[in-house]
Parts: structure tokens; C-alpha cells; sequence
């Protein structure tokens, strides 16, 4: 399956507008960048957007950062990382990371030496990025998996499988398809049955919902 990309943010001890003002006029005295800027000044969605884009591509194509502030969220830079087309299409975890760090990393200290902070990026782990169920649901989905017939599904495991997926339904649990296909997966599910009962989950959440 395909990777999730991680968040990254970075944590700031200033306001956000003078952070990306500060950050601007870093980045305007650096050879080896190019930048543009996103304003919304939109009263309900306030937000700025730096665009950085390196000269060191790493062998992507339309490789940029974007360091995103936005009014509802304080004393945090969202992180982005895009290419037109990257080198593993879709990229990876370890693709993606490695571009953020190429891009944003040296900057950074840079902007921390000029400004006296120490800022850095928070990346979110491999391990974190993958869904998780709340406490009661992951026990009942523990049941099913600890009991199941991964190759050929029982009467039983059916049951106990339905009766998660009411649960999920009745406690209103945000889990979705594609989560659901990651989860049986990871516990060695075949793709191809992952994905048969990821779909017969989500189903079964609409039937649900419409009764």
C-alpha cells in the first residue's frame, strides 16, 4: 500500500505574521532559493502561504516547501512538501521527509542564528501516521482479529466482524475504508481480503446510517 505522508509543523514562539515576515526576508538573501507568497486576507480563513523552491531539486520535478500559517491555528507553521512528479510515484514516507529536510532544514538554521530561536521541524513518526481505533473499538476489533481465519472467514469471525462494524457505527467511531484495509493489513491480511472487508465495512456503516 501506498505510504501516509506524515505532518510536519514547526513550533513557534512568536506570532505567525512575523515569523513568515522574518522568514521572507531570510529566504530573499539566499542564493539558493526562490520564493513566492500566498496572502488570503479573508476575514473568516485568514492565512498566509510561503512558497520555497530550491535550486537542489534532489531529482524531482516542481519541487517546493510551503510553510502555511493560518489564523485558527496558533504558535504553529503547517509544512508541505509538493512536486509536480516525484522520483517514486507516489512518493514515500522516506522520499517525502528527506525533501522536507533538503528544503527547510538549513534554512532554519539560519532563521534561528539571525533570530536567536530554535526552531525545528517536527515530523510526525512512520508508526504515527498509521489509523488507530479508540480503546473500545479496538478491542472488539481485537477479538475478531484474534480469532479469525485470515484465509477463510468463519461463521463466527463474520459475526464478531458485523458486530464491530455496528459498534463502529453506534459510538459514531471516525474510522474510514481506506483506514480499515491499512489496519487488516497490518495485522497480515491478505491485500486482496483487506480490501473485500474494508469495502463490506464501509457498506455496511452506509446500510446503517440509512436505517
Amino acid at each position: 500500500m501506498e505510504d501516509i505522508l506524515p505532518k510536519i509543523y514547526i513550533g513557534i514562539s512568536e506570532l505567525s505574521k512575523n515569523f513568515i515576515n522574518n522568514f521572507e526576508t531570510l529566504v530573499k538573501k539566499e542564493k539558493n532559493f526562490t520564493y513566492n507568497i500566498d496572502k488570503n486576507i479573508n476575514r473568516n480563513n485568514n492565512y498566509f502561504i510561503i512558497n520555497v523552491i530550491p535550486d537542489n531539486n534532489l531529482g524531482h520535478i516542481g519541487l517546493f516547501g510551503q510553510l502555511i500559517s493560518r489564523s485558527k491555528e496558533k504558535n504553529k507553521i503547517i509544512v508541505e512538501i509538493r512536486a509536480n512528479k516525484w522520483n517514486s510515484e507516489p512518493t514515500n514516507y522516506n522520499e517525502y521527509v528527506a525533501a522536507a529536510k533538503s528544503i527547510f532544514n538549513d534554512l532554519l538554521k539560519n532563521y534561528n542564528k539571525t533570530n536567536q530561536k530554535r526552531y525545528r521541524l517536527n515530523i510526525q513518526k512512520r508508526k504515527d501516521t498509521e489509523p488507530k481505533l479508540p480503546p473500545g473499538a479496538k478491542i472488539i476489533f481485537d477479538v475478531f482479529i484474534n480469532s479469525a481465519n485470515k484465509q477463510i472467514l468463519h461463521p463466527l469471525d463474520w459475526r464478531r466482524f458485523y458486530f464491530f462494524v455496528k459498534y463502529c457505527h453506534s459510538k459514531k467511531v471516525k474510522i474510514y475504508q481506506e483506514d480499515i484495509m491499512r489496519l487488516l493489513i497490518a495485522e497480515n491480511f491478505s491485500e486482496e481480503k483487506a480490501e473485500y472487508l474494508a469495502d463490506i465495512f464501509h457498506h455496511g456503516i452506509e446500510i446503517l446510517k440509512n436505517t
